[in-house]
């Protein structure tokens, strides 16, 4: 049952853009990302920075201030209980180090965390590297199984030992057809003589 809290809480992180503190975090453009403070206690005021340039301060029974720096407010929002930064939407320009300020019963505490993000690129994308050998390894397999040609040399399977019969090696019992049977007459003479 462990195994499967664990596999959840990985897809959490990696479909939901979840972060708990000092985390390093690599997402697609477009994606959302939650940094969340990793501290038990509760904090009285939160500052979320980005290279130590401030983007949000939050206090206790205080609306949330902005700084203009960056210019994401649209994109933000933020919880001083849950202890929570969200980003949405996001563009390589937010890539980088981001950091949680919290005043806790009067001393301050940071939280660091990396953010990456990744430009999306089509699936098409892996043509060139990966699928075009596939391609031309399939498409000469394929050439090469060509179906034999009435009248041509290539009539059949061969044996161990190459030949297509037990005839050509010399081995006539091991092939019904050439098995001599009571009267002396083969089968295969009669299938001839019948038609």
């Amino acid at each position: 049952m462990p195994e499967k809290k664990c596999a959840a809480a990985a897809l959490l992180v990696i479909f939901c853009g979840w972060c708990r503190g000092a985390g390093e975090f690599t997402v697609f453009t477009g994606s959302d990302v939650t940094f969340v403070a990793n501290v038990s206690d509760r904090a009285s005021e939160i500052s979320w920075q980005k290279q130590d340039i401030k983007i949000i301060d939050l206090e206790q029974g205080k609306e949330p201030d902005f700084y203009p720096h960056y210019n994401i407010q649209d994109r933000v929002s933020a919880s001083l209980e849950a202890k929570t930064f969200t980003l949405r939407n996001v563009v390589p320009a937010d890539s980088g180090s981001y950091k949680a300020v919290l005043l806790i019963n009067g001393k301050l505490q940071d939280e660091f965390f990396n953010l990456l993000v990744l430009e999306r690129r089509p699936h098409l994308a892996l043509i060139p590297g990966v699928l075009v050998p596939i391609i031309i390894w399939l498409a000469a397999l394929f050439t090469s199984w060509k179906k034999p040609e009435p009248g041509s040399d290539n009539q059949g399977p061969k044996t161990k030992a190459g030949s297509r019969n037990s005839v050509e090696n010399g081995d006539e019992t091991k092939n019904p057809k050439n098995r001599n049977v009571e009267g002396g007459q083969n089968p295969a003479d009669d299938e001839a003589t019948d038609m």
